[in-house]
């Protein structure tokens, strides 16, 4: 509902600015610095444009002479008279865009002159604005002196050095927006209008709701609304910052607000906006410096818009002028001549720092500190002023993550973590990352040192990831339960000399303080628990909050806490997941924290707040305690709604069960980096703490543990076992339209089937909303597949109703040979009646015969076919459903050709299509750039299949810094393909149930 409203507010915001202003205008000539109305319209054949012949010449001081006997049309100029024959088609018949309309022609028994034609013999540039009716005739050998706008009201006298920007078309002209560059077009300028009409003040009254208020107190309204843009433009600008760095180009963008404030410009009260922006990635780096001046004009039912743009640190005196040139060039009927000179031009700070840049040489001025006090964390550091506050995640406590942009490709980040147990914690976080990291971190350097009385263990290394290299330097200091770790960050290249010099005055900044007093919190506040008895896990949270289980996944849980207060700041889920596979700590963080999707194929259902978003990992950590490993996280991301979150998890793993508590809250909610309200960091701090897995004797696990049943799925079967009796046993469940809307299908007793249930396990309600038997189940099943085969030749056809399969053995004819495939029934009854599905039944025999048959029929050829050399089916797909599809990796020769497919199969419509088609050529290229973008300097000298295993290469390559590297590489594809240091098809030890 909500997306729906948002909608139709975007829609009717469209509408209000989208009204046509120009109907039933006159048509208009601008010629030699004025205008001149034509009677006759414009019309159109093709992609050309005509105009009539006898008012065009007579408006523009030449005379012609029409003569139809012959056909010709004879023109008068000062100096000549010319003669040319008039045209004549048939555009019933003849393509109008095929032709060149170089002469007259006869239209409807008038004679018209063809733009092609005009802009030739009269040696003019046209242009013209369709809507608003206005045709443009610019010499075309003098410069432009001025240009005149009647439908806006302005005329603009045009400097000496600057040029009206034109393209080459006739009709892409607007006389809402023009331009105006200088001659290496390293300036521009440009005029926008935006018309207010009577229909647009009628339509933001409907967007107010306001009736009775004065037209010109909606247009100040529509004033304010245009200028929501740029703040939309700045969120905008905002996000690609914070979430930048992220793609193989490691692109970003960012803006900066030099200066933003009002001043009377031509008489009225103008909008002034002095800001840069930049877009950077590895190979490109732009900055501009941008001032918007916004004047609106109720008498002229008109908003203008004055932009200027040049490349960073050109705010010179040239360009000054010229901006100024405009600005007193720029007469607007109805109001005054602005012949002062914006404030923002001559103040000599707002113009500095738009040169300087958003990041500005630190070496080029004198540099100013800032203090960053942390008072939860007990200590402050100081900062160039210069650096940009970037990532930040600190609204719980015992986690904390500042982070400050230094360029493009470096900053420097704060972490503070509460880590109890043995005093070399220290060196556990080094050895953490050294595992964490594995083959990927090169280490440089572990010291200890010393700066101004404190002391410093200092780790350096090395990164490298698929897209770049990363060089990291940490301090690490602790102070009781917490470890500070003082962080640069450099990618692509090593920070330079300047940067590394400042960052160890960051450091010798270090210094812990003392617990200062806070704000009062109320203690009244009182806690109720939750306990999870199947998972074993409790929380406690506030008495007036509320609790309900909100997952779309009948087999697991979604647990949702609410606050009204809070509901959409505010986000707090406990989700259950679970692995199969015997995976070490060090594969579990790996994965939990997004580092390694390969491993995805042993997890089921672990889904987070920003799973399949734009996210950013801030810190992690695990920690072992008895047989429960607990995970930490920070991580930002956008939502649904492009909003800003900021989340903390902590992730409970134990008997390979992983239940993960998520925090998520919006950037309003904090100030100064901590939330404002502490009762509710108290609240929040409170639930952390309590969320942990409760020890229990063996007897006291229930039996939805030991069958590995949700629980609710075990209320379902206890609830119809006291209709059908005890033995009645679920042995499929799922949900349908909604987490109320359930399937199950019952066996063990004489009513088994499917079942469609409305289930409401907050409420413990439980409804039978229609059943299909299992007798007639498998007699439908087994006409729609005789149906289905009808034009084949059937075998044999026989149903297993325990797990609900039907097998069919057929072929072509009934001396050919035959095929055998396994489908699972999926019969979903509703209210009208059932319906009956086929999923096909896979395995590794299977899916080998299909990808084998797709191929050939493909390419019409006997295609050769093999996985690669450590893939496993089961372990590749083991945490899906039986309707989920599937990625196939095959590497495939066929008539002289080789290559890499990656076939995606769907068991629902048993059908496949190709995801990615890699060839050998393409390969190579592949690769070259997997290198090129780590180190544009890496040269591939050679590469080959590795191990007789077509997915992994043994591969040399040179560079400038490495010189020569020989490694082993690893295809992979997770949405793109990728090139890995590890085998992504290990085969892991899975669990066995």
């Amino acid at each position: 509902m909500k997306k729906i409203i948002i909608l139709a507010l975007i829609l009717l915001l469209c509408v209000l600015f989208s009204i046509n202003v120009y109907a039933g205008n006159q048509l208009k000539l601008f010629y030699n610095n004025k205008f001149i109305n034509l009677s006759q319209e414009i019309i159109v054949r093709g992609n050309e444009y005509f105009v009539n012949a006898k008012e065009l010449t007579a408006v523009i001081g030449t005379s012609c002479k029409i003569d139809m006997s012959k056909k010709e049309l004879t023109i008068k100029t000062a100096d000549s008279t010319l003669h040319y024959d008039i045209k004549t088609y048939d555009y019933t018949i003849v393509d109008a865009s095929s032709i060149s309309h170089n002469f007259p022609e006869l239209i409807n028994q008038t004679v018209y002159l063809p733009f092609t034609f005009i802009s030739e013999f009269y040696n003019v540039n046209i242009k013209y604005d369709k809507k608003a009716n206005l045709l443009y005739f610019f010499p075309k050998d003098s410069k432009i002196e001025s240009f005149a706008n009647s439908k806006y009201y302005y005329t603009l006298k045009i400097p000496e050095n600057l040029y009206l920007s034109l393209d080459e078309s006739y009709d892409n002209f607007d006389v809402s927006s023009i331009s105006i560059v200088n001659e290496d077009n390293t300036f521009s300028a440009s005029i926008i209008c935006d018309p207010v009409t009577k229909t647009t003040i009628k339509n933001m009254r409907f967007l107010l709701s306001d009736y009775d208020s004065p037209d010109n107190y909606i247009f100040d309204r529509i004033i304010e609304y245009k200028q929501s843009y740029f703040r939309s433009l700045m969120e905008s600008y905002k996000n690609e910052f914070l979430f930048g760095n992220s793609d193989k180009l490691l692109s970003e963008s960012n803006i900066k607000i030099i200066r933003d404030y009002s001043e009377k410009l031509y008489g009225q009260n103008s909008n002034i906006i002095l800001f840069n922006t930049i877009s950077s990635n590895k190979f490109i780096n732009t900055e501009d410096t941008n001032l918007i001046i916004t004047i609106p004009s109720y008498e002229n039912e008109t908003i203008y818009s004055l932009s200027f743009s040049m490349p960073k640190g050109t705010l010179d005196s040239r360009n000054i002028s010229n901006i100024m040139q405009i600005i007193e060039g720029l007469t607007i009927d109805n109001l005054e001549n602005q012949e002062k000179i914006p404030e923002v031009l001559y103040d000599r700070d707002s113009i500095e720092a738009s040169n300087r840049g958003i990041y500005p040489n630190p070496a080029a001025h004198e540099k100013e500190y800032k203090l960053l006090e942390d008072t939860l964390n007990f200590y402050n550091i100081k900062y160039p002023s210069h650096y940009i506050p970037y990532l930040q995640n600190n609204f719980i406590d015992n986690h904390s993550y500042r982070s400050f942009k230094i360029n493009h490709t470096t900053s420097f980040s704060v972490t503070v973590e509460h880590l109890v147990g043995t005093p070399d914690k220290i060196m556990n976080k080094i050895n953490f990352l050294k595992s964490y990291y594995g083959s990927k971190i090169f280490v440089k350097n572990i010291k200890d040192e010393n700066i101004n009385g404190n002391s410093f263990t200092v780790f350096e290394y090395e990164l490298e990831n698929n897209y770049t290299k990363e060089f990291i330097t940490n301090y690490y200091i602790s102070n009781g339960i917490r470890v500070y770790t003082i962080q640069l960050k450099s990618l692509m290249s090593k920070p330079s000399e300047d940067v590394l010099t400042e960052f160890r005055k960051i450091v010798a900044s270090f210094e812990f303080t003392t617990q200062q007093s806070q704000k009062e919190i109320n203690r009244t506040i009182s806690f109720v628990k939750f306990f999870n008895e199947r998972n074993g896990y409790s929380i406690f949270y506030p008495d007036n909050w509320s609790i309900q289980d909100s997952s779309q996944d009948i087999n697991y849980d979604l647990i949702e806490i609410t606050n009204p207060n809070f509901s959409g700041p505010l986000s707090i889920i406990i989700n259950e997941s679970e692995y199969t596979a015997k995976l070490t700590a060090t594969e579990l963080l790996r994965y939990l924290t997004g580092y390694d999707s390969s491993l995805g194929k042993y997890f089921k259902n672990y889904i987070t707040p920003y799973t399949n978003k734009t996210y950013k990992l801030l810190n992690s950590s695990i920690v072992t305690n008895n047989d429960v490993t607990i995970i930490y996280k920070l991580v930002n991301y956008i939502d649904d709604g492009d909003r800003y979150k900021m989340c903390y998890s902590i992730d409970l793993v134990k008997n390979n069960k992983i239940n993960s508590l998520f925090i998520s809250a919006s950037e309003y909610l904090f100030q100064d980096g901590v939330l404002a309200d502490r009762d509710l960091n108290y609240i929040l701090e409170f639930m952390t703490k309590s969320f942990q897995i409760e020890e229990k004797e063996d007897d006291q696990i229930n039996i939805a543990a030991v069958e590995e049943k949700n629980e609710k799925i075990v209320f379902i079967e206890n609830s119809l076992k006291k209709v059908f009796g005890d033995p009645t046993t679920i042995s499929f469940a799922k949900n349908l339209e909604s987490e109320k809307d359930v399937l199950v299908y019952v066996s063990n007793t004489p009513r088994s089937g499917a079942y469609r249930i409305y289930f409401d396990y907050n409420h413990k309600a439980i409804q039978v909303v229609s059943r299909v038997l299992t007798s007639d189940i498998e007699k439908s099943a087994k006409e729609k597949m005789m149906d289905l085969l009808k034009d084949k030749y059937i075998h044999d056809l026989s149903i297993n109703s325990y797990d609900m399969t039907i097998t069919v053995k057929y072929s072509e004819t009934s001396y050919s040979s035959p095929e055998i495939k396994t489908y699972y029934i999926l019969c979903t009854p509703s209210k009208k009646g059932y319906t009956i599905d086929f999923v096909r039944k896979l395995d590794i025999q299977s899916v080998k015969e299909i990808c084998k048959t797709f191929l050939d029929n493909q390419y019409l050829t006997d295609v050769q076919i093999n996985l690669p050399k450590n893939y496993s089916y089961s372990n590749e797909n083991g945490n899906k459903y039986f309707y989920e599809k599937r990625i196939i990796p095959i590497y495939a020769e066929f008539d002289g050709q080789s290559g890499h497919f990656y076939l995606e199969i769907d068991p629902v419509t048993d059908s496949v299509k190709i995801l990615e088609y890699i060839s050998s050529t393409e390969l190579k290229e592949k690769i070259e750039e997997h290198y090129y973008l780590m180190d544009p300097t890496s040269k591939v000298e050679s590469f080959q299949p590795a191990k007789l295993d077509n997915f992994s290469f043994d591969v040399t390559v040179t560079s400038q810094t490495d010189n020569m590297l020989k490694e082993v590489i690893y295809m992979y594809y997770d949405k793109e393909l990728v090139f890995l240091s590890k085998d992504p098809y290990f085969s892991g030890i899975l669990v066995q149930k």
